[in-house]
């Protein structure tokens, strides 16, 4: 039996079938030789250092403050119990199965609208928190790989960051102009998910609300 337990700022999940995939190809070897030595997270580490100095990450960022103008939303989700000053980790796991005809027929109405089954449930996300918060303008931290090169998809190490999703909603915007406006900012996102969340946070100072779960 071989138990794995690491902490997400060792590895992502990425990582998790990367460290399976090494171990079975040391329990195929036949010879004691070592492995070829690869490319290690302190190597990524370097190149982001270096990466943040050039060009192409102040068009990232310029892009983000500009995506993120104030003032940013305040969420208002109505909650069963007043804030506490101690944020306790007792939460607990609501799961939603899916049948395979609700897929797909999901999948298929995102294809017909230029999409995918990720755009569709994250429109559908948008959807449910404007009802609950009454809110109009949104913004939602949506996860991104963060490996862009190709050197580093054998490395082991938490490569993960969460780009903000904003979108802006009035009266007059219906589900398919929603969905479109989703998969725009997915899309543009995608193409600026280098610029690490914690520096555009830092970047962005007081203009950030402080109790702004997504970019806190």
């Amino acid at each position: 039996m071989l138990l794995l337990a690491y902490d997400h700022l060792v590895g992502d999940g990425w990582s998790f079938w990367r460290m399976l995939d090494e171990l079975d190809q040391d329990l195929a070897r036949t010879t004691d030789a070592p492995m070829a030595p690869a490319l290690d997270y302190r190597a990524f580490v370097q190149h982001q250092q270096a990466w943040l100095g050039g060009a192409s990450a102040l068009r990232q960022r310029t892009y983000w403050q500009s995506e993120l103008e104030a003032p940013l939303p305040l969420w208002q989700l109505p909650g069963d119990r007043s804030d506490r000053p101690v944020v306790p980790f007792d939460a607990g796991v609501t799961s939603l199965y899916l049948p395979t005809a609700r897929h797909d027929s999901l999948r298929d109405a995102a294809r017909r609208l230029g999409g995918s089954l990720y755009t569709a449930l994250l429109t559908a996300y948008v959807v449910v928190l404007h009802r609950h918060a009454g809110q109009h303008d949104l913004v939602i931290g949506s996860p991104m790989p963060g490996r862009t090169d190709a050197a580093w998809q054998g490395v082991v190490g938490d490569f993960v960051n969460a780009v903000p999703i904003r979108c802006r909603l009035d009266e007059q915007t219906t589900l398919a102009d929603l969905h479109a406006m989703v998969r725009a900012k997915t899309m543009r996102g995608l193409r600026h998910q280098e610029y690490p969340l914690n520096l555009l946070v830092d970047s962005l100072g007081a203009a950030v609300p402080l109790r702004n779960g997504v970019l806190s």
